[in-house]
């Protein structure tokens, strides 16, 4: 599943796949497939949710206009999401990168909620509110974004959190009173104030 190369890998009594495994794999551009004995006749083979699409398919599931609109959008696309934010609270367990030291790491860059990776001002900011080099933001960044249920992501030159609300649930308790007192530093330098 690491491979640079696109792959086409298959599941069998020699090679079981889990969840997380084959969600990683396809997230990279890989195809799984799965034999049907696989599959047990109370599994539904969930196609990749299109983020233009999710709005339609939770109105035709039971949810309300608004709702449907809302949760898309606040969800980034992501089934792991809409599901963990329509699950009772305790019924879902919080993704690895929500606690300890990894909420730690990511805390502080939520409160910039998206940057620009080439810019120099931006690089700055995001060194300052974390504490640390940018190179090593970077690092902690592609480590995350490629994992199941990724929290960030990069997309034309930009990072950002694939869903703002889901990550302020998971890592808001991870923000410090030190982090609020670099971001008002940084917001001041920022504007001009």
């Amino acid at each position: 599943a690491s491979s640079e190369d696109k792959l086409v890998l298959i599941s069998g009594e020699q090679l079981a796949l889990t969840q997380e495994q084959i969600a990683a794999a396809v997230r990279v551009g890989h195809h799984v497939l799965l034999p049907p004995t696989a599959l047990s006749k109370h599994d539904h083979k969930l196609e990749r949710l299109n983020k233009h699409k999710l709005p339609d398919v939770l109105r035709k599931h039971g949810f309300g206009e608004q709702e449907s609109s809302a949760l898309a959008q606040h969800s980034g696309g992501s089934f792991s999401i809409v599901k963990r934010r329509l699950a009772a609270a305790a019924g879902i367990k919080p993704p690895v990168w929500a606690n300890g030291t990894e909420a730690a790491e990511l805390a502080p860059l939520l409160l910039a909620g998206a940057w620009n990776d080439k810019s120099e001002g931006d690089q700055g900011v995001i060194s300052k509110l974390s504490g640390r080099p940018y190179s090593d933001v970077q690092e902690t960044l592609a480590k995350w974004r490629s994992v199941p249920d990724a929290p960030v992501r990069w997309s034309n030159g930009v990072w950002e959190f694939v869903s703002p609300q889901d990550a302020w649930a998971l890592l808001g308790k991870a923000v410090t009173p030190r982090h609020l007192d670099l971001f008002e530093e940084a917001v001041k330098a920022v504007l001009g104030v």
